[in-house]
Protein backbone atom coordinates (compact mmCIF):
# COMPACT_ATOMS: atom_id res chain seq x y z
CA UNK A 1 0.00 0.00 0.00
CA UNK A 2 1.55 3.48 -1.01
CA UNK A 3 0.68 6.80 1.10
CA UNK A 4 1.09 9.97 0.01
CA UNK A 5 1.89 11.50 3.67
CA UNK A 6 3.66 10.35 6.72
CA UNK A 7 0.98 8.66 9.02
CA UNK A 8 2.77 10.51 11.85
CA UNK A 9 3.21 14.64 12.11
CA UNK A 10 6.56 15.91 13.23
CA UNK A 11 5.65 15.66 16.78
CA UNK A 12 4.87 12.29 17.03
CA UNK A 13 1.51 13.28 18.32
CA UNK A 14 -1.38 11.25 17.52
CA UNK A 15 -4.84 13.02 16.97
CA UNK A 16 -7.86 11.96 18.56
CA UNK A 17 -9.93 11.14 16.25
CA UNK A 18 -9.20 8.60 12.98
CA UNK A 19 -11.39 9.26 9.87
CA UNK A 20 -11.48 6.44 7.47
CA UNK A 21 -12.80 7.05 4.29
CA UNK A 22 -13.04 4.31 1.19
CA UNK A 23 -13.10 5.45 -2.35
CA UNK A 24 -14.12 3.71 -5.25
CA UNK A 25 -14.62 5.77 -8.44
CA UNK A 26 -16.23 8.12 -6.32
CA UNK A 27 -15.11 11.55 -8.60
CA UNK A 28 -18.67 12.73 -8.52
CA UNK A 29 -19.19 13.53 -5.02
CA UNK A 30 -15.89 13.23 -3.40
CA UNK A 31 -14.82 17.25 -3.01
CA UNK A 32 -18.29 17.39 -1.05
CA UNK A 33 -18.01 14.43 1.06
CA UNK A 34 -14.20 15.75 1.69
CA UNK A 35 -15.17 19.77 2.47
CA UNK A 36 -17.71 18.34 5.25
CA UNK A 37 -14.75 17.09 6.85
CA UNK A 38 -12.99 19.84 6.57
CA UNK A 39 -15.40 21.80 7.93
CA UNK A 40 -15.86 20.27 11.07
CA UNK A 41 -15.75 21.94 14.36
CA UNK A 42 -13.52 19.41 16.09
CA UNK A 43 -10.20 19.93 14.48
CA UNK A 44 -7.81 17.06 16.09
CA UNK A 45 -8.42 14.33 13.58
CA UNK A 46 -6.52 12.69 10.72
CA UNK A 47 -8.35 11.58 7.52
CA UNK A 48 -7.26 7.98 6.00
CA UNK A 49 -8.21 8.40 2.49
CA UNK A 50 -8.01 4.98 1.55
CA UNK A 51 -8.67 4.58 -2.42
CA UNK A 52 -9.58 1.01 -3.89
CA UNK A 53 -7.96 1.12 -7.00
CA UNK A 54 -10.17 3.85 -8.71
CA UNK A 55 -9.98 4.08 -12.34
CA UNK A 56 -11.98 7.57 -12.28
CA UNK A 57 -10.20 11.30 -11.34
CA UNK A 58 -10.99 10.15 -7.19
CA UNK A 59 -6.92 10.24 -6.68
CA UNK A 60 -6.38 13.34 -8.16
CA UNK A 61 -8.70 15.12 -6.57
CA UNK A 62 -7.55 13.60 -2.79
CA UNK A 63 -4.00 14.44 -4.03
CA UNK A 64 -5.34 18.64 -4.55
CA UNK A 65 -6.77 17.74 -0.62
CA UNK A 66 -3.70 16.10 0.70
CA UNK A 67 -1.55 19.13 -0.98
CA UNK A 68 -3.91 22.09 1.15
CA UNK A 69 -4.45 19.56 4.77
CA UNK A 70 -1.72 18.14 6.39
CA UNK A 71 -4.29 16.30 8.12
CA UNK A 72 -5.25 13.71 5.12
CA UNK A 73 -3.51 10.86 3.82
CA UNK A 74 -3.96 9.32 0.77
CA UNK A 75 -3.57 5.04 0.83
CA UNK A 76 -3.68 3.21 -2.29
CA UNK A 77 -3.89 -0.16 -3.14
CA UNK A 78 -5.27 -2.78 -5.79
CA UNK A 79 -8.89 -2.93 -5.68
CA UNK A 80 -9.60 -5.60 -3.49
CA UNK A 81 -13.24 -4.48 -1.80
CA UNK A 82 -14.84 -2.52 0.92
CA UNK A 83 -14.03 -5.07 3.53
CA UNK A 84 -10.22 -4.89 3.43
CA UNK A 85 -10.25 -1.47 2.54
CA UNK A 86 -12.07 -0.40 5.86
CA UNK A 87 -9.58 -3.00 7.65
CA UNK A 88 -6.62 -1.93 6.36
CA UNK A 89 -8.28 2.20 7.63
CA UNK A 90 -8.81 0.40 11.39
CA UNK A 91 -4.99 -1.25 11.57
CA UNK A 92 -3.41 2.35 10.48
CA UNK A 93 -5.22 4.50 12.45
CA UNK A 94 -3.66 6.12 15.21
CA UNK A 95 -6.78 8.21 17.03
CA UNK A 96 -8.39 7.14 20.03
CA UNK A 97 -11.41 6.99 18.09
CA UNK A 98 -12.18 5.54 14.80
CA UNK A 99 -14.73 7.17 12.64
CA UNK A 100 -16.23 6.14 9.65
CA UNK A 101 -17.64 8.71 6.96
CA UNK A 102 -18.59 7.24 2.75
CA UNK A 103 -17.08 9.56 0.09
CA UNK A 104 -20.64 9.84 -1.37
CA UNK A 105 -22.17 11.29 2.00
CA UNK A 106 -21.66 14.63 3.78
CA UNK A 107 -21.11 15.10 7.50
CA UNK A 108 -22.63 17.53 9.62
CA UNK A 109 -20.17 20.20 11.10
CA UNK A 110 -20.80 19.07 14.66
CA UNK A 111 -20.28 15.47 13.75
CA UNK A 112 -17.39 15.30 15.89
CA UNK A 113 -17.68 17.53 18.41
CA UNK A 114 -20.88 15.74 19.48
CA UNK A 115 -19.66 12.30 19.27
CA UNK A 116 -16.36 13.09 20.96
CA UNK A 117 -18.03 15.25 23.52
CA UNK A 118 -20.65 11.98 23.99
CA UNK A 119 -18.11 9.40 23.92
CA UNK A 120 -15.72 11.29 26.51
CA UNK A 121 -18.53 11.28 28.91
CA UNK A 122 -19.32 7.72 28.83
CA UNK A 123 -16.34 5.52 28.96
CA UNK A 124 -18.38 2.41 28.68
CA UNK A 125 -19.27 2.96 25.20
CA UNK A 126 -17.14 1.08 22.82
CA UNK A 127 -19.02 1.72 19.44
CA UNK A 128 -21.46 5.33 18.97
CA UNK A 129 -23.71 6.01 15.92
CA UNK A 130 -26.28 9.17 15.08
CA UNK A 131 -29.63 9.32 13.18
CA UNK A 132 -28.64 10.52 9.57
CA UNK A 133 -30.70 12.52 7.27
CA UNK A 134 -31.02 11.01 3.33
CA UNK A 135 -31.03 12.98 0.53
CA UNK A 136 -31.09 12.95 -3.47
CA UNK A 137 -29.74 14.93 -5.92
CA UNK A 138 -33.37 17.38 -5.88
CA UNK A 139 -34.09 17.35 -2.19
CA UNK A 140 -33.82 16.15 1.16
CA UNK A 141 -36.15 12.72 1.96
CA UNK A 142 -36.25 11.66 5.20
CA UNK A 143 -34.69 10.78 8.78
CA UNK A 144 -33.56 7.64 10.35
CA UNK A 145 -34.18 7.28 13.95
CA UNK A 146 -32.17 4.84 15.60
CA UNK A 147 -32.61 3.28 19.29
CA UNK A 148 -30.35 5.07 21.79
CA UNK A 149 -29.85 2.51 24.34
CA UNK A 150 -28.12 -0.98 24.43
CA UNK A 151 -30.72 -3.14 25.10
CA UNK A 152 -32.79 -1.68 22.63
CA UNK A 153 -30.17 -1.58 19.49
CA UNK A 154 -29.20 -5.42 21.26
CA UNK A 155 -33.04 -6.25 20.01
CA UNK A 156 -32.89 -4.26 17.09
CA UNK A 157 -30.54 -6.20 15.78
CA UNK A 158 -32.36 -9.37 15.82
CA UNK A 159 -33.58 -7.51 12.70
CA UNK A 160 -31.55 -5.43 11.02
CA UNK A 161 -29.15 -3.04 11.70
CA UNK A 162 -29.27 -0.08 13.37
CA UNK A 163 -26.04 1.91 13.83
CA UNK A 164 -25.32 3.85 10.66
CA UNK A 165 -22.24 2.24 9.07
CA UNK A 166 -21.66 6.28 7.65
CA UNK A 167 -21.48 8.14 10.78
CA UNK A 168 -20.16 5.39 13.40
CA UNK A 169 -17.40 6.00 15.80
CA UNK A 170 -15.66 3.19 17.72
CA UNK A 171 -13.02 2.96 20.19
CA UNK A 172 -9.82 1.98 19.33
CA UNK A 173 -9.14 0.26 22.25
CA UNK A 174 -11.64 -1.48 22.22
CA UNK A 175 -11.22 -3.21 18.81
CA UNK A 176 -8.23 -3.85 19.28
CA UNK A 177 -8.91 -5.48 22.27
CA UNK A 178 -11.92 -7.89 20.97
CA UNK A 179 -10.31 -7.73 17.57
CA UNK A 180 -13.44 -6.31 16.09
CA UNK A 181 -12.85 -5.97 12.15
CA UNK A 182 -14.90 -6.42 9.45
CA UNK A 183 -15.95 -10.02 8.31
CA UNK A 184 -15.17 -10.90 5.02
CA UNK A 185 -18.15 -14.05 4.97
CA UNK A 186 -20.68 -11.08 5.13
CA UNK A 187 -20.19 -8.42 1.92
CA UNK A 188 -22.61 -6.05 1.81
CA UNK A 189 -23.71 -7.02 5.60
CA UNK A 190 -20.16 -6.39 7.42
CA UNK A 191 -21.10 -3.43 9.30
CA UNK A 192 -24.34 -5.58 10.56
CA UNK A 193 -22.58 -8.51 11.55
CA UNK A 194 -19.53 -6.12 13.32
CA UNK A 195 -22.70 -4.57 15.32
CA UNK A 196 -23.70 -7.98 16.24
CA UNK A 197 -20.82 -9.45 17.09
CA UNK A 198 -19.49 -6.37 19.26
CA UNK A 199 -22.86 -5.39 20.98
CA UNK A 200 -22.21 -9.18 23.10
CA UNK A 201 -18.20 -7.44 23.91
CA UNK A 202 -19.41 -3.70 24.23
CA UNK A 203 -21.57 -1.11 24.80
CA UNK A 204 -23.40 0.33 21.90
CA UNK A 205 -25.47 3.38 21.72
CA UNK A 206 -26.41 6.21 19.28
CA UNK A 207 -26.86 9.75 19.78
CA UNK A 208 -30.58 11.33 19.29
CA UNK A 209 -29.15 13.63 16.48
CA UNK A 210 -28.75 14.01 13.11
CA UNK A 211 -25.30 14.23 12.37
CA UNK A 212 -24.61 13.00 8.29
CA UNK A 213 -26.27 13.30 5.50
CA UNK A 214 -26.73 9.92 3.54
CA UNK A 215 -27.06 10.58 0.02
CA UNK A 216 -29.50 7.77 -1.79
CA UNK A 217 -28.48 7.01 -5.85
CA UNK A 218 -28.07 4.09 -7.89
CA UNK A 219 -24.52 3.61 -7.58
CA UNK A 220 -24.61 2.67 -3.97
CA UNK A 221 -24.01 -0.92 -2.68
CA UNK A 222 -28.06 -0.77 -1.14
CA UNK A 223 -29.29 -0.21 -4.66
CA UNK A 224 -26.23 -2.27 -6.54
CA UNK A 225 -26.23 -5.53 -4.28
CA UNK A 226 -29.10 -5.77 -2.39
CA UNK A 227 -29.67 -9.55 -2.83
CA UNK A 228 -26.32 -9.84 -1.46
CA UNK A 229 -27.08 -7.60 1.03
CA UNK A 230 -30.74 -9.46 2.44
CA UNK A 231 -28.80 -12.55 1.90
CA UNK A 232 -26.02 -12.01 4.18
CA UNK A 233 -28.44 -10.38 6.58
CA UNK A 234 -30.55 -13.17 6.77
CA UNK A 235 -27.55 -15.39 7.70
CA UNK A 236 -26.48 -12.90 10.49
CA UNK A 237 -30.42 -12.87 11.75
CA UNK A 238 -30.83 -16.68 11.83
CA UNK A 239 -27.26 -16.75 13.93
CA UNK A 240 -28.67 -14.61 16.65
CA UNK A 241 -32.33 -16.45 16.23
CA UNK A 242 -30.22 -20.07 16.87
CA UNK A 243 -28.82 -18.39 20.74
CA UNK A 244 -32.39 -17.93 21.37
CA UNK A 245 -32.93 -21.73 20.85
CA UNK A 246 -35.12 -21.63 18.17
CA UNK A 247 -34.19 -24.27 15.53
CA UNK A 248 -35.37 -21.87 12.34
CA UNK A 249 -37.00 -23.55 9.54
CA UNK A 250 -36.68 -22.13 5.87
CA UNK A 251 -40.45 -21.47 5.75
CA UNK A 252 -39.61 -19.36 9.41
CA UNK A 253 -36.58 -17.34 7.79
CA UNK A 254 -38.92 -16.42 4.61
CA UNK A 255 -41.20 -14.68 7.16
CA UNK A 256 -38.52 -13.31 9.29
CA UNK A 257 -37.28 -11.61 5.81
CA UNK A 258 -41.09 -10.60 5.29
CA UNK A 259 -41.33 -9.09 8.48
CA UNK A 260 -37.96 -6.92 8.39
CA UNK A 261 -39.11 -6.09 4.19
CA UNK A 262 -36.93 -8.20 2.74
CA UNK A 263 -39.36 -9.85 0.09
CA UNK A 264 -41.97 -7.80 -2.14
CA UNK A 265 -45.36 -7.06 -0.17
CA UNK A 266 -46.97 -7.79 -3.11
CA UNK A 267 -46.61 -11.38 -3.10
CA UNK A 268 -47.97 -11.42 0.84
CA UNK A 269 -51.39 -12.96 1.83
CA UNK A 270 -53.41 -12.64 4.94
CA UNK A 271 -52.57 -16.20 5.54
CA UNK A 272 -49.04 -15.24 5.39
CA UNK A 273 -49.62 -12.27 7.77
CA UNK A 274 -51.34 -14.93 10.23
CA UNK A 275 -48.23 -16.69 10.11
CA UNK A 276 -46.15 -14.01 10.70
CA UNK A 277 -47.57 -12.85 13.79
CA UNK A 278 -47.03 -16.15 14.88
CA UNK A 279 -43.61 -15.96 14.17
CA UNK A 280 -42.89 -13.08 16.30
CA UNK A 281 -44.70 -14.72 19.34
CA UNK A 282 -42.25 -17.48 19.12
CA UNK A 283 -39.76 -15.37 19.05
CA UNK A 284 -40.77 -13.56 22.29
CA UNK A 285 -41.46 -17.20 24.01
CA UNK A 286 -38.50 -17.96 22.96
CA UNK A 287 -36.23 -14.83 25.11
CA UNK A 288 -38.87 -16.47 28.02
CA UNK A 289 -36.61 -19.00 28.24
CA UNK A 290 -33.25 -17.77 26.90
CA UNK A 291 -33.40 -14.79 28.89
CA UNK A 292 -30.98 -13.31 26.25
CA UNK A 293 -33.48 -9.87 26.33
CA UNK A 294 -34.99 -7.74 28.49
CA UNK A 295 -38.39 -9.24 27.61
CA UNK A 296 -39.88 -5.77 28.26
CA UNK A 297 -37.59 -4.32 25.64
CA UNK A 298 -37.82 -7.18 23.11
CA UNK A 299 -41.37 -7.05 23.19
CA UNK A 300 -41.64 -3.27 22.72
CA UNK A 301 -39.48 -3.68 19.88
CA UNK A 302 -41.47 -7.16 18.29
CA UNK A 303 -44.13 -4.58 18.19
CA UNK A 304 -42.71 -2.08 16.58
CA UNK A 305 -41.43 -4.27 14.18
CA UNK A 306 -45.24 -6.14 13.83
CA UNK A 307 -46.72 -2.46 13.29
CA UNK A 308 -43.95 -1.69 10.55
CA UNK A 309 -44.87 -5.15 8.69
CA UNK A 310 -48.51 -4.35 9.48
CA UNK A 311 -48.39 -1.14 7.22
CA UNK A 312 -46.78 -2.56 4.59
CA UNK A 313 -49.48 -4.73 4.62
CA UNK A 314 -52.65 -2.28 4.03
CA UNK A 315 -52.66 -3.06 0.43
CA UNK A 316 -54.51 -6.33 1.40
CA UNK A 317 -57.21 -4.21 2.93
CA UNK A 318 -59.29 -4.50 6.30
CA UNK A 319 -58.36 -8.09 6.66
CA UNK A 320 -54.92 -6.49 7.70
CA UNK A 321 -56.30 -4.12 10.27
CA UNK A 322 -58.72 -6.99 11.32
CA UNK A 323 -55.40 -9.50 12.03
CA UNK A 324 -53.33 -5.99 13.07
CA UNK A 325 -56.48 -5.16 15.94
CA UNK A 326 -56.71 -8.83 17.61
CA UNK A 327 -52.80 -9.34 18.00
CA UNK A 328 -51.06 -9.08 21.26
CA UNK A 329 -48.34 -7.43 19.62
CA UNK A 330 -50.27 -4.68 18.49
CA UNK A 331 -50.02 -1.59 21.07
CA UNK A 332 -48.93 1.18 19.22
CA UNK A 333 -50.31 4.78 20.13
CA UNK A 334 -53.30 5.63 18.82
CA UNK A 335 -52.08 8.07 15.78
CA UNK A 336 -50.54 5.42 14.42
CA UNK A 337 -53.38 3.18 14.68
CA UNK A 338 -55.41 5.25 12.91
CA UNK A 339 -52.84 5.95 10.32
CA UNK A 340 -52.99 2.40 9.60
CA UNK A 341 -56.84 1.81 9.81
CA UNK A 342 -56.73 4.55 7.30
CA UNK A 343 -54.40 2.67 4.97
CA UNK A 344 -56.15 -0.40 5.32
CA UNK A 345 -59.11 1.34 4.31
CA UNK A 346 -57.70 2.74 1.09
CA UNK A 347 -55.35 -0.06 0.29
CA UNK A 348 -52.63 1.90 0.84
CA UNK A 349 -49.43 -0.26 1.59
Amino acid sequence: METTTTLADDTGKCPVISIIMPVYNSALYLSQALDSVLAQTFHDFELLVIDDGSTDDSRLIINTYCQQDARITLLQCRHRGLIDTLNDGFSLARGKYLARLDSDDLAVPSWLAKIVDFMNSHDEIGICGANVQTFDARRNLWVLHYPTEHEAIRCHLLFNSVISNGNVFLRRSVVQQFQLYFDKNYPHAEDYELWVRASKLTTLANIPLVLTRVRLHDKQVSSLFSSIQHEGSLRISHRQLAELGLEVTAHELELHAAVIGYTVARTSTLTMMTECEVWLQRILQANESAQLYQPTVLREVVSMQWMHYCARMARLGMGAWQIYQHSSLSNSVLPKQVKLFIRCLLRRG
